[in-house]
């Protein structure tokens, strides 16, 4: 039973080349109830998204090793597999049509907070405090009371990047709160979290929890959805024209079908065809550069206000590289600015141009060998192990 909630983390971070302050990231953290685990996290610089649900329950639900080497973090996080129910509150993010259909298909129960009922949801909240008071120890910590804050500011005092924040959390976790002992039950989450697993002379265990036989498709299907027509010229999302030739055999269905995007990353979306299987769709320009949502959405918003009474995806596209033109150029000179530039930094060019199909779940897939989009790398291998 995993509860998750987000939190606005009480630390400025910088960007990434000019060590300038941008911004407090947003944490999106999961508990395992029975033994206080912390079962997975996401952290970004986006407000709590469906997005951000998805890649935190992926990262509970998938093995840790190759995420935590990558990480330079030596310490055991074994808590893994497919949760049985979620707890969470009645946010936007938590009711998405993307959640639900990712749980029905993986038999995932959701159990909404009912209306004022503080104490329900309470072990992620006391996990959120519990983290957030190791982070006041950090450069650019803004705390959680303005009277022990003082005089500090915390611009001045800011020196992590979200990446190294995200390193430093995973330290937290692993090297300390699980091998801390929890006064709610008496040992520490690691020993909690082994015990019920394995059993001991009292209890027998659980077992091992339901693995997740395809990484990369259990992302996917909790990633941001919408229904689309197949056209003669392809599948068209925000405006975007996409193709692959395996579109030719559902030319002219009558039906919608689900497409699934990541928002980070908005050069190649995934098709679920009639077969069961998703397809990798690119943009039918496969000059255009890899752009995200809160792009798309901020050209969108000036191309009216130069009054363009027509948008398309040619004007989406030479608006935002002449807001990237802006970025860059101002980059030294406001936070707005350096926050933008961090964005982009942390999108992953794809010039994948064919379609891969994906099986359904039990069928490993290969991953794209000339390029990954960023929840792709969630867990990526040394050595060139499988992802």
């Amino acid at each position: 039973m995993i509860q998750i909630d987000h939190t606005l983390v009480d630390v400025i971070v910088v960007d990434s080349q000019t060590r300038e302050p941008i911004q407090r990231p947003w944490l999106t953290l999961a508990i395992d109830v029975c033994t206080r685990c912390v079962a997975g996290f996401h952290l970004s610089l986006e407000p709590p998204s469906a997005t951000s649900v998805a890649l935190c329950l992926s990262h509970a639900a998938l093995p840790k090793e190759g995420w935590l080497a990558e990480r330079d973090v030596n310490a055991p996080w074994p808590v893994r597999g497919i949760p049985e129910r979620l707890h969470l509150d009645n946010a936007k993010e938590f009711r998405s049509e993307a959640l639900k259909r990712g749980c029905e298909q993986y038999d995932i129960a959701i159990d909404y907070r009912p209306v004022r009922t503080p104490h329900y949801g309470g072990h992620i909240e006391r996990l959120i405090g519990t983290m957030m008071g190791k982070v006041h120890l950090l450069p650019g910590t803004t705390f959680s009371d303005i009277r022990v804050k003082g005089d500090l500011d915390p611009e001045k005092t800011a020196a992590m990047t979200l990446d190294e924040v995200e390193r430093w959390l995973a330290h937290a976790i692993v090297g300390v709160y699980h091998r801390d002992l929890h006064r709610g039950i008496n040992m520490t989450p690691l020993a909690a979290w082994e015990q019920g697993i394995a059993g001991d002379d009292m209890t027998p265990g659980r077992g091992e929890p339901m693995a997740v036989a395809d990484p990369r498709r259990f992302l996917i299907d909790f990633l941001p959805l919408e229904l689309r027509l197949v056209r003669r010229e392809g599948v068209w999302l925000n405006s975007i024209g996409y193709w692959s030739d395996v579109l030719r055999t559902w030319i002219g269905h009558a039906e919608k079908m689900i497409v699934r995007y990541d928002p980070r990353d908005l050069s190649r979306i995934y098709l679920l065809a009639p077969d069961g299987v998703y397809y990798d769709l690119t943009y039918r320009d496969l000059g255009r550069p890899a752009i995200s949502l809160w792009e798309h959405r901020l050209a969108l918003k000036r191309l009216p206000e130069e009054g363009r009474s027509h948008v398309d995806e040619a004007a989406i596209f030479r608006t935002i590289e002449a807001m990237r033109q802006i970025a860059d150029e101002a980059v030294r000179a406001t936070k707005t600015a350096r926050r933008h530039k961090e964005r982009r930094l942390r999108l992953v060019q794809t010039s994948s141009s064919s379609a891969t199909p994906v099986p359904a779940p039990g069928v490993p897939v290969p991953a794209p060998s000339d390029g990954v989009q960023p929840h792709e790398r969630m867990f990526p291998s040394r050595s060139g192990d499988e992802q």
